[in-house]
């Protein structure tokens, strides 16, 4: 009987991570935190997008978790002219004293152009 109700309980679980792991890659729908800085030709990476108006350097940081304190963020990379998450990178910041922006979908914005401001 006990083995019974582990192995229902471990298929449950089971079935929860995997749910939910489908439904948070098919969001779209962030708060985000933008840092500037000015651009040099070393910044260019993946990570980094440009600003050509103002010739600064974007690191934009989707909140992917955040509760009283903290905000937990992930980042955008570039890929083929295609916007995507990094879903190994993980940081942890205070939240005091950080803007943050709701975009309906990060992945529709060409963070490379003018739409972007400080």
């Amino acid at each position: 009987m006990s083995i019974t109700i582990l192995i229902i309980f471990s298929v449950e679980l089971f079935m929860v991570y995997c749910f939910s792991r489908s439904n948070e890659k098919d969001r779209v729908a962030y708060k985000v935190i933008i840092e500037f800085e000015e651009y040099n030709e070393k910044q260019e990476c993946e990570y980094v997008f440009r600003n050509e108006g103002d010739k600064m350097a974007i690191q934009v940081y989707p909140v992917v978790y955040e509760n009283g304190d903290v905000y937990i963020l992930s980042r955008l990379y570039k890929e083929e002219n295609e916007t995507k998450m990094d879903y190994n990178y993980q940081r942890i910041i205070e939240k005091e004293n950080i803007e943050t922006i709701f975009y309906d979908n990060i992945y529709d914005i060409n963070w490379e152009m003018d739409t972007v401001s400080k």
